[in-house]
């Protein structure tokens, strides 16, 4: 057999009709000079039902990140193996499926795969939302599944959403837990982690003791949320809207998120003459005016309905 241009040289071998032979190529060169060089390949018959592909494991591509949009890094890829834990080349058959489980995203490339002489079967992903996705792959025709975690990985910051609510309620002097929180996302709406995001009061009933802030600026993620800052606001003494605007300085000064805080009564503390008192009447007469008391909170707000 002549070498082609690349130097390579190849035949086909058909194997016999007896299985679980052991068969061995011999192949020599003799070069002009008449020193030889000699390799050996080595290969085994099967039955077909033993070469039949009985089970995958995964070879890499695990916990991989990469940005929205965009193919990522490196391949997902499985090794395929009969019963007897020997690697299946599938040929022109395709014989491994992937499939996305959790996440948006896309096989550019296609979900069904073929095995190459080593068992292994590639599939590229590429994302196309954020979040954590999570990828299987499986033998066509068999429920069992490898499972594959795939990150996507955050763009530059460009917009500040509210997590919940932006309308809350509360009771004057407690603190507001875990709901006055802001997202930091890039344009394909993954959350960025690391921004410095900024509380402030800006609106508030009129007293002394008004709403506290007990931390700012508050950096997104910290908390292990993605992308999350959350603000512990203490509220003034006085019912009313307390208004907390939220902010980054790494976004336009449009970009940002206010939160009206509406603030009621505590409970019942205080009870206090109004009016009325030290009136004067004949008996079995009524008062010329009611007796009035005022029913108040330790901040003294009138508490109604008590």
């Amino acid at each position: 057999i002549e070498t082609d241009s690349a130097g390579t040289a190849s035949v086909n071998l058909v194997l016999g009709t007896i299985a679980n032979q052991t068969y061995v190529v011999q192949v020599d060169i003799v070069y002009p000079t008449g020193v030889g060089a000699q390799l050996v390949f080595t290969g085994q018959s099967r039955e077909p039902e033993t070469a039949l592909p009985w089970s995958l494991t995964k070879i890499s591509g695990d916990n991989i990140k990469a940005p929205v949009g965009q193919p990522m890094p490196e391949p997902f890829v499985v090794q395929v193996h009969d019963k007897d834990g020997v690697p299946v080349w599938s040929a022109n058959s395709n014989i491994v499926q992937f499939a996305v489980r959790s996440g948006s995203g896309e096989f550019p490339d296609g979900t069904l795969k073929m095995t190459e002489k080593n068992g292994h079967a590639s599939a590229l992903y590429q994302m196309t939302g954020g979040g954590t996705h999570i990828i299987e792959a499986g033998i066509q025709g068999d429920h069992r599944v490898v499972l594959f975690t795939a990150f996507s990985q955050a763009g530059a910051p460009s917009k500040l959403i509210p997590v919940e609510s932006t309308e809350l309620n509360g009771i004057v002097g407690r603190e507001i837990f875990d709901r006055v929180k802001v997202m930091v996302m890039d344009d394909n709406n993954v959350p960025v982690d690391g921004v410095p995001v900024t509380f402030e009061v800006v609106e508030q009933p009129q007293q002394q003791q008004g709403a506290i802030i007990e931390q700012s600026p508050l950096i997104s993620g910290a908390s292990g949320q993605p992308g999350v800052a959350t603000a512990q606001v203490r509220l003034g003494h006085k019912t009313g809207d307390y208004v907390i605007k939220a902010s980054t300085n790494v976004l336009p000064e449009s970009e940002f998120v206010r939160f009206r805080i509406t603030a009621i009564h505590d409970d019942a503390y205080y009870l206090e003459k109004y009016d009325g008192d030290l009136q004067h009447m004949t008996f079995n007469r009524e008062l010329n005016e009611p007796i009035i008391v005022k029913v108040m909170d330790v901040y003294e707000n009138p508490v109604p309905n008590e």
